[in-house]
């Protein structure tokens, strides 16, 4: 059996000390060399360590996937992707990719993508088109569900159920249709990206709101919203005349 070597790039401590022992465990022809957390030092292993395959998680701390991808341009090596999110993301994953792993992680599923990135190693197969993934997965209009991660694992929720999302430091709240409020721990620029669409806005620097929960609007030096839970937030000056123009294409 020919052996592959490895590096797991993920944001989440827990999910890259699982994800290197179910590769021991049920995958012993990958040999995992480092499991780094941020771009740069992923960008430091690959250079360092050429892994023929690279565990890659979508959103990481200090940017996101396609962020490395550029930075590296020629990719070298197969490339799995891991993810909290699924449907039209997952599509557009599948398009592109080896495979994709979707947290919590499936034993059955990873020795299925292990095995399928082997076979591409062993055929010597070309460089995917990461790029063009980037741009078709940013452009999604909305995510169905997303995967919150909590300290039991992970809460999947309806998009259309969030309120807004309020910046708390490197931390995010968030605020539900129909449950209670939750931290999550990672910051508001990761959900940005992420529910960036028709329906979502970061209206200020601490705030990203859903559209569709937006009940009153006051305008004045100090412009804001009302939400469908009764709070307000404040619209920054420079995101008003956006805000205007999203609200007017809901309505239409």
């Amino acid at each position: 059996m020919n052996s592959y070597t490895a590096l797991i790039v993920d944001d989440e401590e827990h999910s890259r000390k699982l994800l290197s022992g179910y590769l021991t465990k049920y995958c012993p022809n990958i040999e995992v060399r480092e499991t780094v957390d941020t771009v740069e030092r992923a960008l430091e292993c690959i250079c360092l360590k050429q892994p023929q395959l690279v565990f890659l998680d979508i959103s990481l701390m200090d940017m996101n996937a396609f962020d490395l991808l550029e930075k590296i341009g020629n990719i070298q090596f197969e490339i799995v992707f891991i993810t909290a999110y699924d449907n039209y993301a997952i599509r557009a994953i599948k398009y592109s990719a080896v495979d994709y792993l979707l947290k919590p992680i499936s034993i059955e599923e990873l020795i299925l993508a292990v095995e399928k990135a082997c076979n591409r190693i062993d055929e010597k197969s070309t460089a995917y088109h990461y790029r063009y993934l980037s741009r078709n997965l940013l452009n999604l209009h909305e995510l169905p569900r997303i995967a919150l991660p909590t300290l039991q694992g992970y809460l999947f929720i309806k998009t259309d159920s969030i309120i807004r999302c309020a910046a708390a430091g490197s931390y995010t709240h968030f605020f539900f249709t129909d449950r209670e409020p939750i931290l999550i721990s990672k910051g508001l620029k990761e959900y940005d990206a992420l529910l960036q669409g028709d329906t979502f806005l970061r209206v200020h620097n601490s705030h990203l709101i859903n559209l569709t929960h937006v009940k009153e609007y006051h305008k004045g030096k100090v412009a804001y919203v009302v939400m469908s839970d009764g709070v307000s937030v404040a619209i920054s000056v420079r995101k008003k005349d956006v805000f205007l123009k999203r609200i007017e294409h809901l309505k239409a």
